[in-house]
């Protein structure tokens, strides 16, 4: 037995000795016996936000022709470069030439008849002439009344569903596209027409009235009708170049579209039965201010077709790339299909921001990015352009829209690729801080332990935090003290 215990007692010992360096090592809170610790610095405290993000470029614009037609030219392919007001595709025009040489012609002739009634030769009217009179003031009356009617409801039923207030001193068209000239023109031209309906309204309840003033009246409602045409233009722009976004669809596009397209021919039919209703007054009243109102018509019916030769063209609303190109010579398009799409060579990142990191995000700050198509080392450098002031919920979580500008251009960086954003939201320099670890909250107050035999302690005043685990110190602590980091141990 004695042998046996001698035997077994290095064993008993190895574990005695095993279970007290365990215990020892958990005392001291490391294989050494030594605590951690940190000297107090200086540095710049920073704090960021990350998000992903997608790079795509800074103007974009999907277009169509606004009437059909069929493709006689296409001059740019996907890829190639435009100007601004380059010819991409043109429709046959054929048919809309030869209504415009025709009125080019009706104007020479309405001027011509014009320089000769204003040498004198002016016709005079008998009883026959007055009953004309009658019937062409009536005619008049409701001719009138039928354009303001439809350009009434071209405005107030079709194209104020853009609008915020449309009839106020502030009316704002919704901001679904690019340009903001146009929409500077547009939110005054809709002040401008507002204006014009209250005249027109006025001159077609007072026309039947005044059995002298057809001549007058008609001019004065082509006038009319021309401002609302001008801002009808101006809108087909916009609604054409619309992009869809998470409260915009395309579908609502389309809709808009086609509303817009009906919208102007109803004014343009209504101007034109006011153009052939100018002709009528002309028979009876051959005078120099009816056949000046005649000339005015002509030069009206010539504007129209002009309009309407223009519209066999898509151009570049701006000098960009062609990243789509549906169209082929010969083949029947249709009108609002959308066929042609440009973007700009200048890009932007779009990325969306949680509304918990959104407070401290402004206009401005400095942005670090990284494209997953060249890795996490190659840096690119941003700011933020655009703030978005409305959320836009995704996953049922409100977010922001943010855009970031790129610095400088860079060749390497192209639509679509995926950026990884970290926005610097807080910089302080020279800053007195310390890993938050180091720092405990007992009964109300901040304690750090100086690294000091006795481990003292040492009451600070702290403030703000940077994203990598550091917090400023106010005071109780100077640069070059050192504390330890793990003052629970």
């Amino acid at each position: 037995m004695k042998k046996y215990f001698k035997g077994k007692k290095g064993l008993v010992i190895g574990a005695i000795i095993i279970v007290l360096a365990i215990a020892g090592f958990a005392f001291t809170g490391d294989g050494n016996g030594k605590r951690e610790t940190a000297v107090v610095a200086k540095g710049d405290l920073v704090r960021s936000v990350r998000v992903s993000g997608k790079v795509v470029s800074r103007q974009s614009a999907n277009l169509a022709f606004t009437a059909g037609g069929t493709v006689s030219s296409v001059n740019k392919s996907v890829g190639d470069s435009v100007r601004a007001g380059e010819a991409i595709v043109e429709l046959d025009k054929a048919s809309v030439a030869a209504n415009l040489l025709k009125a080019e012609s009706d104007l020479v002739a309405a001027r011509a008849e014009l320089s000769a009634l204003q040498g004198g030769s002016v016709g005079t009217t008998g009883s026959t002439g007055a009953a004309k009179v009658d019937n062409v003031q009536g005619e008049t009356a409701q001719k009138i009344v039928t354009a303001y009617t439809a350009a009434d409801d071209a405005v107030h039923n079709k194209v104020d569903q853009l609008f915020t207030n449309p009839s106020s001193q502030n009316p704002e068209i919704m901001p679904s596209f690019k340009g903001y000239e146009l929409r500077m023109r547009i939110n005054s031209s809709r002040i401008d027409v507002e204006d014009v309906f209250t005249r027109w309204s006025l001159l077609a309840a007072t026309i039947g009235n005044n059995s002298a003033g057809a001549a007058e009246a008609l001019a004065l409602s082509k006038s009319y009708g021309a401002t609302v045409v001008a801002f009808l233009n101006d809108v087909a722009i916009a609604v054409n170049t619309m992009e869809t976004n998470s409260n915009l669809t395309q579908a609502t596009i389309d809709k808009y579209r086609t509303d817009i397209a009906s919208a102007r021919s109803a004014v343009n039919s209504a101007l034109t039965d006011l153009a052939s209703q100018t002709d009528r007054v002309s028979g009876v009243f051959s005078d120099v201010s009816v056949q000046a109102a005649r000339v005015a018509a002509a030069e009206a019916n010539v504007a129209a077709y002009r309009a309407q030769l223009s519209d066999t063209t898509i151009r570049a609303p701006f000098a960009g790339i062609v990243s789509r190109q549906d169209a082929k010579v010969g083949e029947t398009v249709s009108q609002n299909a959308t066929l042609v799409s440009v973007i700009s060579p200048d890009l932007k990142i779009e990325a969306f921001v949680p509304e918990v990191s959104i407070a401290g995000i402004r206009i401005g700050n400095e942005a670090e990015i990284t494209l997953d198509a060249y890795g996490s080392t190659e840096k690119f450098f941003a700011t933020v352009s655009h703030i978005d002031p409305a959320e836009t919920v995704r996953d049922g979580v409100s977010n922001y829209k943010i855009e970031l500008a790129f610095k400088e251009s860079d060749i390497r960086v192209r639509p679509g690729m995926t950026a990884n954003v970290s926005i610097e939201t807080l910089r302080k320099p020279e800053t007195v801080m310390v890993p938050s670890r180091a720092v405990l909250d007992r009964d109300g107050q901040k304690i750090v332990f100086m690294a000091t035999e006795s481990a003292q302690e040492r009451i600070v005043v702290t403030g703000s935090t940077d994203s990598r685990g550091n917090v400023e110190v106010l005071s109780g602590l100077t640069e070059g003290e050192t504390i330890f980091l793990n003052p629970a141990k």
